[in-house]
């Protein structure tokens, strides 16, 4: 009987420790947005961290491509809508699952969460 229930206690245990705050498991990254597109009904947000909002607004990927570190720029995908409302020049965090991935020049990954921490002025 103390088998059974020091078992179920700890099953107990360890799912509540796997279902504690996955934010707590995920990279971040911050930038702002330089392109939002929807290619394959899968929206795409283009981040780039070490440049300003007005950079941001003026630049595309070619241009940051060309001019930025490509470690400070990645595209995130995400089906679930989270891009939503997001639009070009914002600063935004977002949030991914640790998975491995080919270093090409510009990384692809999905976006598990997303916040935007500064709106365009209007």
């Amino acid at each position: 009987m103390k088998r059974i229930i020091f078992a179920t206690i700890s099953s107990v245990f360890l799912l509540l420790t796997a279902c504690s705050n996955t934010q707590d498991r995920l990279n971040q990254f911050e930038g702002y947005v330089v392109e939002r597109v929807k290619e394959n009904e899968r929206e795409k947000i283009l981040v780039v961290s070490g440049i300003t909002q007005k950079e941001a607004l003026e630049k595309n990927l070619k241009d940051v491509a060309e001019s930025e570190n490509h470690n400070n720029i990645i595209w995130f995908v995400n089906e679930e809508n989270s891009f939503k409302g997001i639009q070009k020049g914002e600063k935004v965090i977002v949030w991914w699952a640790p998975q491995m991935h080919n270093m090409p020049s510009i990384i692809t990954l999905l976006a598990e969460k997303v916040e935007v921490i500064k709106k365009l002025k209007e």
